[in-house]
């Protein structure tokens, strides 16, 4: 799946040192997922919560836990 990042996702991605295979785990292979507002979902695994589309294409934010 192609995932794009928005502006504020890659600067949260260097400030934080989360790169993108990381992030895309996270989508793939989350271990829990739950709503954020309409369209958009949090997709958790491990300590790395990745706030994005729901469709996971287009990530939002990305936090460390």
């Amino acid at each position: 799946m192609e995932v794009r990042y928005t502006v504020h996702a890659r600067q949260r991605m260097a400030e934080r040192g989360v790169s993108e295979a990381e992030v895309e785990a996270a989508i793939g292979d989350s271990d829990i997922t739950y709503p954020d507002g309409p369209g958009r979902t949090n997709f958790i695994r491990g300590r790395l919560r990745v706030v994005a589309a729901t469709d996971g294409k287009v990530v939002i934010t990305v936090v460390r836990l």
